[in-house]
């Protein structure tokens, strides 16, 4: 499906795949692109990852980038490639195209929508410190690979204020001594007024404490 959709913007082949990062929803099925010469790359810490838990479905990166930036050259255009450290896993790229200046980060900022229930592999300070450093960048939208195709770069600051309020909140009430089992209904309802446009924000709020609580409890 995707490779049918490239054709309808260009007859020429695919010469590179860049993985965003390890997760298996952003990385599998690229072997129809392999088997037409294209040369797959991605952030050396994605490595280790794909060889810890082989899936079949996964070609492993012909080349791989270490440090914070990478520049992908092809005839006259470049793909910036930006690593921001740990935030969600530890081996995201976030990809500029330098001509139109639209980064694609996924992921990361999910326009208008809420952080999955239980936040999974994300570092939440670091998540926070990303944020922070993509809403410093020149930019003035962005790709965010799940929900509104391209959204503008307060949708970014709208998920850190998000984070930022989840955190400090459950934090309080830990502080508080507040039962655990009380928690989330708590900050839900703190949280609801500035929040609640966020899509499924009643379904996924209190799951999203839950896992802040583990956060403040086991340090992950």
């Amino acid at each position: 499906m995707l490779r049918d959709e490239i054709r309808k913007i260009t007859p020429l082949p695919v010469k590179y795949v860049v993985y965003s990062h390890e997760h298996w929803d952003h990385v599998s099925g690229g072997q129809l692109f392999k088997d037409e010469g294209a040369v797959f790359i991605s952030h050396e810490n994605c490595v280790a990852h794909f060889k810890d838990l082989p899936n079949p479905d996964i070609v492993l990166p012909d080349q791989t980038y270490s440090g914070e930036h990478y520049d992908l050259t092809l005839g006259n255009r470049t793909l910036q490639l930006r690593y921001y450290g740990h935030n969600h896993g530890d081996c995201l790229s976030v990809m500029t195209p330098a001509h139109v200046n639209v980064p694609f980060i996924v992921d990361l900022g999910t326009a208008g929508g809420m952080p999955l229930p239980f936040i999974p592999d994300y570092s939440l300070h670091h998540w926070v410190r990303t944020l922070r450093e993509l809403e410093a960048e020149p930019f003035d939208s962005y790709v965010g690979g799940h929900g509104i195709p391209v959204a503008p770069k307060s949708r970014l600051t709208e998920r850190r204020q998000y984070l930022e309020a989840l955190m400090s909140e459950t934090k309080r009430e830990l502080d508080a001594g507040t039962g655990l089992e009380d928690i989330p209904d708590i900050v839900a309802t703190r949280l609801t007024a500035r929040f609640k446009h966020l899509r499924n924000f009643e379904l996924w709020v209190r799951d999203n404490v839950r896992r802040t609580i583990t956060y403040y409890g086991m340090g992950w």
